[in-house]
Parts: C-alpha cells; structure tokens; sequence
C-alpha cells in the first residue's frame, strides 16, 4: 500500500525522511503492531491509545460517533454510512490529522494503523507513535538500496544504508 510505486509518499521515521517507499514491502506491519500511541478525538472525549483498535476503519465510518475527516477538499464530521474507508483515502483524505494522499488500494487500514507493540519514536504522515517496541524489521527500510537515507546511530552519521542489515538492533536501543 504505502509501499507500492505508483505514488510517492512522504514519512519521517525516526528523524529520517523517506520521500518514496516504492519497495517497502512491510510499513503496515510497523504501523499494524498492538501497541502504540496516537490521538484521536471521539464524542468530543480525548484518547492517546488506540492499542486494541483492531479496526481502525469501522471506528472511523461507524455512525456511534464523530470523526472529523476532509476528503477531496469537503469537510465531513459524520463517518456513518462510509463502507469502504479506502476510497476516500485513495482520493485524498485527512484522517485524525493524518495526510494521505494516494491509499487507492487500502483494503484494511486497520492492518496499517492498529497492531503491534514495540518502543521507538516514529512520525509517519504526521502521526506521532511512541511505541515500537518489537520493530523486526526496520533493516529492510532502512538497508534498501533503492535510496539513500540519513540517519544517526551512536552519534555517527550514515547517508547510505544500503548494507546495514541490522539496524534494528541500534534502532531498538
């Protein structure tokens, strides 16, 4: 989804951002994991974590309250009677804040949002998620060599981490 390469979509993880993750094959795994922190405003009640949203899309269309979401440039407070979440995001939605730009073929968005539950801080289209505690394989974000991306470990710079096949394990530090 986020991985695919019809579109380009901008991240930042772990301070680093990543303008085209045409080969990351697994981002809704990192997403999807159990356990971490994001804000979402329901029936005008505050929550900072979603850990169990198994389904984050039926919260959204669910008609049990509202949720504010700008799709195509219209405003809409009421998810109600939206039955497949993915085509609004695949035409351009703010969701809980959070810009996406070309979801066209999000079939679950729950599986990219919702499980997981690991320690690292991570901002990914403008959500913040603190918890990415079980992050198995950052590596192969990380170490693609389809581009190059910045990041400190230990203090020491690397601009290319083509061969870092490993970084988890600084990452999880």
């Amino acid at each position: 989804h986020l991985a695919s390469g019809s579109y380009t979509v901008g991240a930042t993880v772990q301070g680093t951002q990543y303008s085209n993750w045409k080969y990351i094959k697994s981002l809704h795994k990192h997403l999807a994991s159990g356990s971490y922190t994001v804000g979402a405003t329901v029936q005008g009640t505050q929550y900072t974590n979603w850990k169990y949203v198994k389904s984050l899309h039926k919260h959204l269309a669910s008609g049990n309250y509202t949720v504010s979401a700008t799709v195509q440039g219209t405003q809409y407070t009421n998810w109600k009677y939206i039955k497949s979440l993915h085509k609004h995001l695949a035409s351009g939605a703010t969701v809980q804040s959070t810009q996406y730009s070309n979801w066209k073929y999000v079939k679950s968005l729950h599986n990219h949002l919702a499980s997981g539950s690991y320690t690292v801080g991570a901002t990914v289209q403008g959500t913040q998620y603190s918890n990415w505690k079980y992050v198995k394989s950052p590596h192969k974000h990380l170490a693609s060599g389809s581009y190059t991306v910045g990041a400190t470990v230990q203090r020491t710079q690397y601009s290319n981490w083509k061969y870092v096949k490993s970084p988890h394990k600084h990452l999880a530090s």
